[in-house]
Protein backbone atom coordinates (compact mmCIF):
# COMPACT_ATOMS: atom_id res chain seq x y z
CA UNK A 1 0.00 0.00 0.00
CA UNK A 2 1.31 3.77 -1.03
CA UNK A 3 1.46 6.20 1.53
CA UNK A 4 -1.46 8.83 1.41
CA UNK A 5 -1.24 11.00 -1.27
CA UNK A 6 1.31 9.18 -3.31
CA UNK A 7 -0.15 7.13 -6.55
CA UNK A 8 1.07 4.56 -8.18
CA UNK A 9 0.27 2.27 -11.47
CA UNK A 10 1.16 -1.55 -12.00
CA UNK A 11 0.81 -3.56 -14.47
CA UNK A 12 1.76 -7.10 -15.25
CA UNK A 13 3.83 -7.19 -18.44
CA UNK A 14 4.52 -10.55 -20.31
CA UNK A 15 7.95 -12.01 -20.21
CA UNK A 16 9.08 -11.96 -24.10
CA UNK A 17 12.71 -12.30 -22.70
CA UNK A 18 15.25 -15.01 -25.17
CA UNK A 19 15.04 -15.55 -28.97
CA UNK A 20 14.63 -19.82 -28.92
CA UNK A 21 14.78 -22.03 -31.73
CA UNK A 22 12.38 -25.01 -30.80
CA UNK A 23 11.88 -28.37 -32.29
CA UNK A 24 9.51 -30.95 -31.88
CA UNK A 25 9.64 -33.85 -32.48
CA UNK A 26 7.23 -37.18 -31.93
CA UNK A 27 6.26 -35.22 -28.53
CA UNK A 28 9.59 -34.80 -27.60
CA UNK A 29 11.38 -30.91 -27.41
CA UNK A 30 14.33 -29.35 -27.62
CA UNK A 31 15.74 -25.38 -27.75
CA UNK A 32 18.30 -23.56 -28.21
CA UNK A 33 18.20 -20.60 -25.91
CA UNK A 34 19.92 -16.93 -26.86
CA UNK A 35 19.81 -13.58 -28.03
CA UNK A 36 20.78 -14.71 -31.44
CA UNK A 37 19.78 -17.10 -34.15
CA UNK A 38 22.99 -18.21 -34.79
CA UNK A 39 23.13 -21.81 -33.33
CA UNK A 40 24.90 -21.02 -30.08
CA UNK A 41 23.47 -20.76 -27.00
CA UNK A 42 21.94 -23.02 -23.59
CA UNK A 43 20.40 -26.30 -24.99
CA UNK A 44 17.21 -27.03 -22.67
CA UNK A 45 15.00 -30.24 -23.42
CA UNK A 46 10.90 -30.10 -22.55
CA UNK A 47 9.72 -33.22 -20.56
CA UNK A 48 6.65 -33.37 -18.30
CA UNK A 49 5.29 -30.29 -19.14
CA UNK A 50 8.58 -28.39 -18.08
CA UNK A 51 11.29 -27.06 -20.14
CA UNK A 52 14.77 -27.68 -18.16
CA UNK A 53 18.15 -27.80 -18.86
CA UNK A 54 21.14 -30.57 -19.75
CA UNK A 55 24.00 -30.83 -17.14
CA UNK A 56 27.72 -30.98 -18.99
CA UNK A 57 29.14 -33.70 -17.36
CA UNK A 58 29.83 -36.40 -20.27
CA UNK A 59 28.56 -33.76 -22.81
CA UNK A 60 31.14 -33.50 -25.58
CA UNK A 61 31.30 -33.02 -29.62
CA UNK A 62 29.27 -36.57 -30.22
CA UNK A 63 26.15 -35.16 -27.96
CA UNK A 64 26.46 -31.67 -29.46
CA UNK A 65 26.37 -33.36 -32.95
CA UNK A 66 22.98 -35.27 -32.07
CA UNK A 67 21.57 -32.03 -30.65
CA UNK A 68 22.60 -29.47 -33.45
CA UNK A 69 20.57 -32.57 -36.12
CA UNK A 70 17.95 -32.70 -33.61
CA UNK A 71 17.46 -29.18 -34.24
CA UNK A 72 18.52 -28.96 -37.84
CA UNK A 73 21.96 -26.84 -37.43
CA UNK A 74 23.63 -29.89 -38.70
CA UNK A 75 25.24 -29.72 -41.55
CA UNK A 76 28.18 -32.56 -42.65
CA UNK A 77 31.98 -31.75 -42.12
CA UNK A 78 31.45 -29.84 -39.04
CA UNK A 79 32.29 -30.57 -35.57
CA UNK A 80 29.46 -28.87 -33.35
CA UNK A 81 31.07 -27.81 -29.79
CA UNK A 82 29.89 -28.76 -26.62
CA UNK A 83 30.46 -25.32 -23.84
CA UNK A 84 30.94 -26.45 -20.62
CA UNK A 85 29.50 -24.49 -17.68
CA UNK A 86 27.93 -22.75 -20.06
CA UNK A 87 24.65 -21.49 -16.99
CA UNK A 88 22.46 -19.56 -16.54
CA UNK A 89 19.52 -21.98 -16.96
CA UNK A 90 16.80 -22.10 -14.10
CA UNK A 91 14.05 -24.61 -13.01
CA UNK A 92 14.69 -28.13 -13.28
CA UNK A 93 17.70 -29.79 -14.63
CA UNK A 94 16.35 -32.96 -16.56
CA UNK A 95 19.10 -34.48 -18.11
CA UNK A 96 22.79 -35.80 -16.39
CA UNK A 97 25.34 -38.01 -17.74
CA UNK A 98 24.03 -37.91 -21.98
CA UNK A 99 26.46 -40.27 -23.85
CA UNK A 100 25.82 -40.13 -27.70
CA UNK A 101 27.09 -42.06 -30.74
CA UNK A 102 26.97 -39.05 -32.64
CA UNK A 103 24.64 -41.55 -34.90
CA UNK A 104 21.28 -41.01 -32.86
CA UNK A 105 18.48 -38.67 -34.12
CA UNK A 106 17.50 -37.36 -31.03
CA UNK A 107 19.17 -36.29 -27.99
CA UNK A 108 16.41 -38.23 -25.87
CA UNK A 109 17.60 -41.69 -27.79
CA UNK A 110 20.56 -41.62 -26.30
CA UNK A 111 22.18 -42.96 -22.84
CA UNK A 112 21.61 -41.15 -19.83
CA UNK A 113 20.50 -41.28 -16.00
CA UNK A 114 16.81 -41.28 -15.60
CA UNK A 115 14.50 -37.97 -16.21
CA UNK A 116 15.35 -35.61 -13.19
CA UNK A 117 17.92 -37.19 -11.59
CA UNK A 118 21.93 -35.62 -11.62
CA UNK A 119 24.06 -34.49 -9.49
CA UNK A 120 24.79 -30.97 -11.17
CA UNK A 121 23.91 -27.41 -10.43
CA UNK A 122 22.92 -24.78 -13.16
CA UNK A 123 25.95 -23.06 -13.61
CA UNK A 124 27.01 -27.10 -14.87
CA UNK A 125 24.09 -26.11 -17.77
CA UNK A 126 25.59 -27.14 -20.98
CA UNK A 127 25.24 -25.05 -24.17
CA UNK A 128 26.19 -26.00 -27.90
CA UNK A 129 27.73 -24.40 -30.80
CA UNK A 130 26.57 -25.74 -33.69
CA UNK A 131 28.69 -24.11 -36.73
CA UNK A 132 31.85 -23.20 -34.85
CA UNK A 133 33.46 -22.12 -38.18
CA UNK A 134 31.51 -19.27 -37.71
CA UNK A 135 32.99 -18.18 -34.65
CA UNK A 136 35.04 -14.96 -35.13
CA UNK A 137 35.13 -13.95 -31.30
CA UNK A 138 36.57 -16.03 -28.31
CA UNK A 139 36.88 -15.10 -24.35
CA UNK A 140 39.95 -16.94 -23.15
CA UNK A 141 40.76 -18.68 -21.08
CA UNK A 142 37.30 -19.11 -19.93
CA UNK A 143 34.26 -19.50 -22.99
CA UNK A 144 32.34 -16.55 -20.98
CA UNK A 145 34.75 -14.87 -19.35
CA UNK A 146 38.40 -13.81 -20.29
CA UNK A 147 40.70 -11.70 -22.73
CA UNK A 148 39.19 -10.82 -25.80
CA UNK A 149 39.75 -12.50 -29.35
CA UNK A 150 38.65 -11.81 -32.89
CA UNK A 151 39.87 -13.39 -35.95
CA UNK A 152 41.34 -11.97 -38.73
CA UNK A 153 43.68 -12.80 -41.69
CA UNK A 154 43.39 -15.93 -40.45
CA UNK A 155 45.20 -14.98 -37.44
CA UNK A 156 43.41 -14.39 -33.73
CA UNK A 157 44.20 -10.79 -32.18
CA UNK A 158 43.24 -8.66 -29.22
CA UNK A 159 41.33 -5.25 -29.11
CA UNK A 160 42.26 -2.50 -27.46
CA UNK A 161 39.91 -1.12 -24.27
CA UNK A 162 39.68 2.84 -26.05
CA UNK A 163 36.32 3.91 -25.87
CA UNK A 164 35.26 -0.45 -25.36
CA UNK A 165 32.01 -0.46 -23.01
CA UNK A 166 29.17 -1.98 -22.14
CA UNK A 167 27.59 -2.21 -25.69
CA UNK A 168 30.50 -3.66 -27.19
CA UNK A 169 30.87 -5.98 -24.70
CA UNK A 170 27.46 -7.15 -24.98
CA UNK A 171 27.60 -7.60 -29.01
CA UNK A 172 30.77 -9.71 -28.20
CA UNK A 173 28.49 -11.84 -25.59
CA UNK A 174 24.89 -12.08 -27.39
CA UNK A 175 27.05 -13.59 -30.39
CA UNK A 176 28.27 -16.05 -27.95
CA UNK A 177 24.89 -17.16 -26.91
CA UNK A 178 24.45 -14.82 -23.86
CA UNK A 179 22.81 -11.60 -22.88
CA UNK A 180 25.03 -8.99 -22.00
CA UNK A 181 28.40 -8.42 -21.14
CA UNK A 182 30.92 -5.98 -19.14
CA UNK A 183 34.90 -5.13 -19.43
CA UNK A 184 37.13 -6.49 -17.19
CA UNK A 185 40.52 -5.91 -17.05
CA UNK A 186 42.98 -8.08 -18.84
CA UNK A 187 46.17 -7.75 -20.76
CA UNK A 188 48.14 -9.47 -23.74
CA UNK A 189 51.24 -9.42 -26.22
CA UNK A 190 49.13 -10.81 -28.86
CA UNK A 191 48.34 -8.78 -31.67
CA UNK A 192 46.22 -6.28 -31.71
CA UNK A 193 43.81 -6.23 -33.94
CA UNK A 194 41.22 -3.67 -33.45
CA UNK A 195 41.12 -0.55 -31.74
CA UNK A 196 38.37 2.59 -31.11
CA UNK A 197 35.64 0.17 -31.70
CA UNK A 198 32.21 1.69 -31.89
CA UNK A 199 28.84 0.01 -31.49
CA UNK A 200 25.38 -0.12 -31.70
CA UNK A 201 23.07 -2.30 -30.67
CA UNK A 202 22.23 -3.17 -33.84
CA UNK A 203 25.33 -4.90 -34.82
CA UNK A 204 25.85 -8.70 -33.95
CA UNK A 205 30.01 -8.56 -34.47
CA UNK A 206 32.42 -6.07 -33.73
CA UNK A 207 33.58 -6.55 -37.32
CA UNK A 208 29.90 -4.37 -38.48
CA UNK A 209 30.84 -1.81 -35.49
CA UNK A 210 32.96 1.28 -37.16
CA UNK A 211 36.98 0.74 -36.22
CA UNK A 212 40.31 2.01 -36.81
CA UNK A 213 41.66 -0.25 -39.61
CA UNK A 214 42.39 -3.39 -38.75
CA UNK A 215 45.96 -3.66 -37.12
CA UNK A 216 45.72 0.06 -36.50
CA UNK A 217 46.05 1.26 -32.97
CA UNK A 218 48.02 3.25 -30.41
CA UNK A 219 47.50 1.08 -27.32
CA UNK A 220 49.83 -0.82 -25.18
CA UNK A 221 49.23 -4.77 -23.96
CA UNK A 222 48.10 -3.59 -21.21
CA UNK A 223 44.92 -2.15 -22.47
CA UNK A 224 43.98 -5.80 -24.44
CA UNK A 225 40.18 -5.66 -23.15
CA UNK A 226 38.55 -8.80 -21.41
CA UNK A 227 35.14 -9.22 -21.66
CA UNK A 228 32.68 -10.84 -18.95
CA UNK A 229 29.20 -12.46 -20.28
CA UNK A 230 26.32 -13.13 -18.31
CA UNK A 231 22.32 -13.91 -19.04
CA UNK A 232 19.52 -13.18 -16.75
CA UNK A 233 17.56 -16.63 -15.64
CA UNK A 234 15.14 -14.10 -14.03
CA UNK A 235 12.97 -10.93 -15.22
CA UNK A 236 11.28 -7.77 -13.25
CA UNK A 237 7.04 -9.04 -13.18
CA UNK A 238 6.12 -5.97 -12.94
CA UNK A 239 6.25 -2.03 -13.05
CA UNK A 240 4.96 1.02 -11.87
CA UNK A 241 5.02 4.83 -11.85
CA UNK A 242 5.51 6.25 -8.25
CA UNK A 243 4.06 9.39 -8.10
CA UNK A 244 3.44 12.17 -5.59
CA UNK A 245 1.26 14.31 -7.57
CA UNK A 246 -2.42 12.86 -9.71
CA UNK A 247 -0.44 12.63 -12.71
CA UNK A 248 -0.85 9.26 -13.58
CA UNK A 249 1.44 9.16 -16.71
CA UNK A 250 4.61 10.32 -15.03
CA UNK A 251 6.77 9.43 -12.08
CA UNK A 252 9.27 7.34 -10.70
CA UNK A 253 9.89 4.14 -12.74
CA UNK A 254 9.77 0.98 -10.19
CA UNK A 255 10.20 -2.62 -10.71
CA UNK A 256 9.40 -5.50 -9.29
CA UNK A 257 12.05 -8.09 -8.88
CA UNK A 258 12.73 -10.94 -6.11
CA UNK A 259 9.81 -10.21 -3.92
CA UNK A 260 10.38 -6.21 -3.92
CA UNK A 261 10.18 -3.09 -5.52
CA UNK A 262 13.41 -1.58 -6.92
CA UNK A 263 14.13 1.69 -8.58
CA UNK A 264 16.32 2.38 -12.12
CA UNK A 265 19.60 3.71 -11.34
CA UNK A 266 19.85 7.50 -14.04
CA UNK A 267 23.31 6.61 -15.04
CA UNK A 268 23.01 5.69 -19.88
CA UNK A 269 19.20 6.33 -19.50
CA UNK A 270 17.68 8.17 -22.22
CA UNK A 271 14.63 8.72 -24.59
CA UNK A 272 14.80 5.10 -26.59
CA UNK A 273 14.65 3.36 -22.59
CA UNK A 274 11.65 5.77 -21.66
CA UNK A 275 10.29 5.09 -25.08
CA UNK A 276 10.37 1.19 -23.42
CA UNK A 277 9.37 1.96 -20.08
CA UNK A 278 6.37 3.74 -21.15
CA UNK A 279 5.31 0.84 -23.94
CA UNK A 280 5.91 -1.65 -20.65
CA UNK A 281 2.98 0.44 -19.01
CA UNK A 282 0.83 0.33 -21.68
CA UNK A 283 1.14 4.65 -22.29
CA UNK A 284 2.04 5.67 -26.07
CA UNK A 285 5.64 6.25 -26.51
CA UNK A 286 5.87 8.99 -28.69
CA UNK A 287 7.30 12.45 -27.04
CA UNK A 288 8.71 10.03 -23.70
CA UNK A 289 10.90 11.28 -21.88
CA UNK A 290 13.49 10.28 -18.80
CA UNK A 291 14.82 12.70 -16.04
CA UNK A 292 16.39 12.05 -12.79
CA UNK A 293 15.18 12.01 -9.81
CA UNK A 294 16.72 12.63 -6.42
CA UNK A 295 16.37 9.01 -4.29
CA UNK A 296 16.18 10.22 -1.18
CA UNK A 297 13.88 10.44 1.55
CA UNK A 298 10.87 8.16 3.17
CA UNK A 299 10.36 7.27 -0.31
CA UNK A 300 13.43 6.26 -1.35
CA UNK A 301 14.08 2.39 -2.45
CA UNK A 302 16.95 0.24 -3.76
CA UNK A 303 18.22 -0.27 -6.82
CA UNK A 304 17.35 -3.45 -8.76
CA UNK A 305 18.87 -2.51 -12.32
CA UNK A 306 21.58 -0.38 -13.90
CA UNK A 307 23.48 0.65 -17.15
CA UNK A 308 20.52 0.05 -19.48
CA UNK A 309 20.51 0.39 -23.42
CA UNK A 310 17.72 -0.09 -25.28
CA UNK A 311 16.98 0.53 -29.05
CA UNK A 312 13.48 1.88 -28.69
CA UNK A 313 11.61 -0.77 -30.21
CA UNK A 314 11.50 -3.94 -27.49
CA UNK A 315 8.57 -4.50 -25.68
CA UNK A 316 10.24 -4.64 -21.99
CA UNK A 317 13.26 -3.56 -20.35
CA UNK A 318 13.57 -7.19 -19.76
CA UNK A 319 15.02 -7.46 -23.55
CA UNK A 320 17.33 -4.42 -23.17
CA UNK A 321 20.90 -4.79 -22.57
CA UNK A 322 21.33 -4.37 -18.73
CA UNK A 323 23.71 -5.70 -16.19
CA UNK A 324 21.69 -8.35 -13.94
CA UNK A 325 19.22 -7.58 -11.64
CA UNK A 326 20.01 -7.53 -8.17
CA UNK A 327 18.20 -7.96 -5.10
CA UNK A 328 20.37 -6.11 -2.47
CA UNK A 329 21.67 -3.01 -4.21
CA UNK A 330 22.55 -0.04 -2.46
CA UNK A 331 20.25 2.99 -3.02
CA UNK A 332 21.82 5.31 -5.43
CA UNK A 333 21.21 9.17 -5.01
CA UNK A 334 19.98 9.51 -9.05
CA UNK A 335 17.17 7.36 -10.00
CA UNK A 336 14.68 7.43 -13.24
CA UNK A 337 11.64 9.47 -13.59
CA UNK A 338 9.37 9.15 -17.06
CA UNK A 339 6.94 10.91 -18.40
CA UNK A 340 4.94 9.23 -20.89
CA UNK A 341 2.40 11.01 -23.62
CA UNK A 342 -1.23 11.26 -22.24
CA UNK A 343 -3.16 8.67 -23.98
CA UNK A 344 -2.98 4.54 -24.09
Amino acid sequence: MCPSGIMDKRLKIPLMFLATVTVSVFGQNIRLVSPLDNGVGRLEVYYNGTWGTVCDDDFGADEAKVACKELGRYNSGLTPRAIQSFGFGRGRIWLDNVNCSGAESRLANCSHRSWGIHNCGHREDVGIICDPTDITMKLTPNYKKGLLRVLHSGIWGTVCDDGFGQVEASVVCRALGYQGGKVINESSSNKMWLDDVKCTLLNTDLKDCKHRPWGVDNCGDSEAVGVECFSFPEEATEARLFSATNESEEGVLELFYGGRWGRVRYSGFGVEEAKVACRMLGYNTISAKASSFSNTGSESRRDIVEKVHCLGTELTLNECIHYPWVKDNLSSSRVVRIQCPNGK
